[in-house]
């Protein structure tokens, strides 16, 4: 997850939900847009979920740039704002679901939630079965 060191409310809070869901782990950590760049590019980099934070245009824009290394992950996408033009640019990115900064977070908090009882009962199974799971359960980034 990368939450900005300036102080925002608006960070503190998206940081302090998504940390307080249950059962989340969150093990792949980028700090930057060039971080999650350089860790999608990674040969072995696996993660089952992604949360896109773009607080920005430039961030949004970075982010479809190497939307190919994101294709096959799930993605929650924070946006910017309601535009249209932004909405249509934030789907490029095909997110299981689409939230805003100026939002509560509680959608979000309720849609990870749901995704992550999913994942631990896909990977139940996968064990059950002998199927090897990831290394890393969660892969959160963005910027505010």
């Amino acid at each position: 997850m990368t939450i900005p060191d300036d102080g925002s409310s608006v960070a503190t809070n998206f940081k302090q939900m998504i940390l307080g869901i249950p059962g989340i782990n969150i093990t792949g950590l980028c700090r930057n847009i060039n971080e999650l760049h350089q860790k999608l590019r990674t040969p072995g980099s696996l993660f089952d979920l992604a949360i896109l934070f773009a607080g920005s245009h430039s961030d949004l824009e970075a982010f479809v740039s190497f939307q190919n290394l994101l294709e096959g992950f799930p993605l929650l996408l924070v946006l910017p704002e309601r535009s249209d033009a932004v909405c249509l640019k934030g789907h490029q990115l095909h997110p299981r679901y689409i939230s805003y900064v100026d939002s509560d977070f509680s959608d979000v908090v309720a849609v990870l939630g749901k995704m992550i009882d999913r994942q631990v009962v896909t990977h139940m199974a996968e064990e059950t079965a002998g199927g090897e799971i990831p290394k890393e359960s969660l892969f959160v980034t963005g910027k505010l």
